[in-house]
């Protein structure tokens, strides 16, 4: 009997991403909500086109799972979209990999995904901006894999105008998706500028960001002034302190064992 082992990788996959959700969704009933949790929660019970730090995305994303708060709001069913969407990220994560490489490639990337404590837990558990972001992030990178391979088909290019908008709704560093793409358009796919889909892709991403180009209008781009405010710059010479501190602390929390 020949084995199959492509179905054997997706099994794999999937019972992965069934067991951690479980686990996940144990912690989630039983851990109470930290204290930017309940901040974003508080940004759910007041829905707003944007607010202060961030795009609007996490507060409809915990109406949407709690459906419009029919479920009790307990710490368990707020987090429940975001163990929800670490199991659709790992997906796409999959998906993208084994397209670009293999399916054993692709089982080891969600194992990997799922390793860091970013992915896993901040992003993976925690009510946070970055919950709905990967969704979409690991969605991009999915659908720019399959246009690399073939860029004929019109809908992946639309699709992917919507997926970068609904990145850059939940937290404004989606936009280093376009920015990444540019680069390899402009190194490697030169062609893809006449393509009027990557005109419409980036328009639909435009229109989809609109209410925080309004919000930010109506209120003197409060979010912008307030986030460069947080960047402190000591002089021309590295501040190897801090340099290494912030290096530091992207290899914790993205797990050291990932990083090697």
């Amino acid at each position: 009997m020949r084995l199959n082992i492509s179905n054997n990788y997706q099994k794999s996959v999937l019972l992965l991403i069934l067991f951690l959700s479980a686990l996940r969704l144990i912690f989630a009933f039983w851990i109470e909500l930290a204290n930017d949790e309940s901040y974003y929660w508080l940004y759910s019970l007041h829905l707003k086109s944007n607010y202060f730090d961030h795009p609007p995305l996490i507060a409809i994303w915990i109406r949407i799972f709690t459906l419009d708060f029919l479920l009790p709001q307990s710490p368990g069913f707020l987090r429940l979209g975001s163990v929800i969407s670490c199991a659709i990220a790992s997906w796409c994560m999959f998906k993208c990999v084994a397209l670009l490489s293999s399916e054993r490639a692709g089982w080891y990337a969600v194992c990997l995904y799922n390793a860091s404590f970013y992915s896993g837990i901040t992003a993976g558990f925690l009510v946070m901006p970055d919950t709905p972001q990967m969704v979409f992030f690991t969605l991009s990178l999915w659908l720019i894999a399959k246009l690399s391979l073939n860029d004929a088909k019109l809908s992946n290019w639309l699709w992917l105008g919507v997926s970068i908008g609904l990145c850059i709704m939940s937290k404004i560093h989606g936009v280093f998706l376009w920015i990444g793409l540019g680069f390899y358009i402009l190194l490697y796919k030169r062609n893809w500028l006449a393509k009027p889909g990557l005109y419409l892709s980036f328009l639909i991403t435009v229109i989809i960001c609109l209410p925080i180009l309004f919000w930010n209008i109506k209120y003197h781009f409060v979010t912008y002034s307030f986030n460069s405010g947080r960047i402190n710059l000591y002089g021309s010479s590295i501040n190897w302190r801090d340099y290494f501190s912030q290096i530091i602390q992207q290899i914790g929390i993205n797990n050291p064992f990932n990083i090697l």
